[in-house]
């Protein structure tokens, strides 16, 4: 869910000045807003004819990434994405948005959200919140490749590219592509796409709510691949040179070479792709 409106004409936002270095203190934002995006499903043009006000504006700033090797995020509304780059510089690009009947209240929503960014303790953490329900904060995060990752949105949907490191993602829907570690990422109210690279011994729980999962592994991987699917959906698996298996309705269960990769799948209200690829 990607929301925000109509450029209010304002200065931009003031955000107190940070140094650049690992132990940056927390740093406390409103106002912090960007691109015009559908709110709520939404389009600009719709809001406008509904009579709906849309408030934004739009931040940048930067940190250090040296001696991070964690990102988390916590966000009461809004999207977020990372993605993983040749360098040692975090880039955060922000907006904020607020909606309303009226153009003062959604003003006056968006000016409720507040972001604060820590660098410290091996982790960067980003904390956003929203004091009404028609607001929120959009990120996009480019940094390091090697990044592992905690996020956690309660309402909005996730993306990762090109990242190499754990991915713990909870969001409304959650699309992680060129992964290459272990991976939890759990869909609340829609589907997940997935592109990974597990290692032996490391370990993929995947499950959507009310969506489909699409996942794709390398061929020649050691699985112990376990899926539990909806009974009024497809499910189709690649072979991944199973050596045994079990199926049973919206049920399959295969093991490749030592099964030391653990592969979960759960998926309900969609269908289940899980694709070879090379």
């Amino acid at each position: 869910m990607r929301a925000p409106a109509a450029a209010r004409p304002s200065a931009a936002p003031e955000v107190a000045a940070a140094p650049a270095v690992t132990a940056a203190p927390a740093v406390f934002m409103s106002d912090l807003g960007g691109r015009i995006r559908p709110v709520l499903g939404l389009g600009l043009a719709a809001l406008t004819l509904s009579g709906c006000a849309v408030s934004q504006s739009h931040f940048e700033e930067s940190r250090s990434a040296a001696g991070v090797g964690l990102v988390q995020v916590s966000s009461e509304s809004g999207d977020f994405s990372y993605q993983g780059a040749q360098t040692e510089v975090f880039s955060i690009a922000g907006e904020s948005w607020g909606v309303a009947f009226k153009e003062d209240a959604a003003h006056e929503h968006e000016d409720g959200n507040a972001l604060a960014i820590d660098a410290s303790g091996g982790a960067l953490r980003l904390d956003a919140t929203s004091r009404s329900g028609s607001a929120g904060i959009h990120l996009d995060l480019t940094g390091p490749v090697l990044m592992s990752s905690d996020i956690s949105l309660d309402d909005g949907d996730a993306e990762l590219y090109d990242v190499i490191g754990y991915a713990l993602v909870t969001a409304d829907s959650v699309e992680a592509r060129r992964l290459e570690g272990g991976a939890d990422l759990f869909a609340r109210d829609g589907g997940v796409v997935a592109e990974l690279y597990p290692a032996p011994g490391e370990s993929v729980r995947i499950e959507a709510v009310n969506g489909s999962v699409d996942l794709t592994l390398p061929f020649g991987g050691a699985y112990d691949l376990q899926v539990w699917g909806d009974p009024e959906h497809t499910l189709e698996i690649d072979d991944f040179g199973f050596h045994s298996q079990a199926m049973d309705a919206a049920y399959f269960a295969g093991r490749a070479g030592r099964g030391d990769i653990q592969v979960t799948v759960i998926a309900t209200g969609g269908d289940v792709r899980v694709r070879s690829g090379w």
